[in-house]
């Protein structure tokens, strides 16, 4: 009876492989007419429904997986958009003004004396021409838009028990970004430039994409930042994430992939900075609270696995048969 399952299981199981292939397949060639009639996601959004969408082509011929559990799985990251867009009204509901001049006070005492957005744009930033290296900031400061959300897909198309894990850190730590930003409004740098507080600084983290004629990139970044909170500048989550995908992945990494993970949060700092994206005070904040999550998370899932080590003997004990008394002589 096995003997003649087993090759209809198997036909079945490659049917089911083909069919995902060639979902995926398709789902690819509907991106690329997506790309070269609309160009490249300009919205988180937009990015987390591209991930969705494969995900869930996936899920439709993947056994035991269900589209409709997907769908609910990636709620958690609608919420947070939808919180982040709210967090500047809710500010002005509670009126909250706007701070300007704090985190000029603190980025001087950092940089002895300068602020280093002004001090790295009026060294390295030219009016004339833009450089190769130029690119580098340029498409680290766009892969916040991906990258936090393309490693979710990738952990829960493998490994649900460690997308939940991160799910649980991407969540607290946005919430408590956007629980700042509500009662702590806070101008980055170019808008203190921008009222007279500060020398002349260019928001230049996109120039980088006029050396490659990568226009569709330059434009993303445009679109993106006229539906942004531009007061939402203190925690960086553009610093946080790469640190909590750092800290994340750092325990099972080899030497090389730290070597990675190490370099992305820096980049992200050099890019937010030189671009007049947001004052150093602001990043290091925003990596104090990505070590806080994953310190509490660590705690938690810790204490957990120490519960279900004691639990589970004495659940056995409990379920296991009475032995049968010996007589007694």
């Amino acid at each position: 009876m096995v003997a003649e399952a087993t090759p209809v299981a198997a036909d079945r199981g490659g049917a089911r492989r083909v069919a995902r292939w060639v979902g995926l397949v398709g789902y690819a060639v509907l991106f690329v007419w997506w790309f070269r009639r609309w160009g490249f996601p300009k919205q988180r959004e937009e990015v987390i429904a591209w991930l969705v969408g494969a995900l869930v082509v996936v899920a439709a011929f993947a056994p035991g997986r269900r589209v409709w559990r997907v769908l609910v799985d990636w709620i958690p990251f609608t919420l947070v958009f939808i919180a982040y867009d709210y967090s500047r009204g809710a500010a002005d509901t509670l009126g909250m003004p706007v701070h300007v001049t704090p985190q000029i006070t603190m980025d001087r005492w950092i940089g002895l004396g300068t602020v280093p957005s002004v001090w790295l744009q009026q060294h390295f930033l030219s009016q004339r021409s833009v450089h190769l290296w130029q690119v580098v900031p340029s498409a680290t400061y766009l892969s916040h838009f991906v990258v936090p959300y393309a490693v979710a897909a990738w952990l829960y198309a493998g490994d649900r028990g460690r997308w939940i894990a991160y799910t649980k850190r991407f969540v607290s730590l946005s919430f408590l970004g956007v629980m700042t930003y509500i009662l702590l409004p806070w101008a980055p740098p170019w808008m203190a430039s921008s009222r007279g507080l500060l020398p002349p600084l260019e928001r230049s983290v996109n120039d980088g994409w006029l050396y490659v004629h990568l226009n569709f990139a330059r434009s993303a970044f445009n679109e993106g930042q006229a539906t942004v909170n531009l007061t939402a500048a203190l925690p960086s989550l553009h610093a946080a994430y790469p640190l909590m995908i750092a800290l994340f992945f750092w325990r099972t990494s080899r030497w090389w992939a730290r070597v990675v993970l190490a370099a992305y949060p820096l980049l992200m700092a050099f890019s937010l900075v030189f671009g007049a994206e947001h004052y150093v005070v602001d990043i290091l904040l925003g990596w104090v609270y990505a070590v806080l999550v994953e310190v509490v998370w660590r705690r938690v899932e810790r204490r957990r696995r120490r519960n279900l080590q004691v639990d589970g003997p004495a659940r056995e004990a409990v379920a296991a048969p009475l032995a049968p008394s010996e007589p007694v002589a």
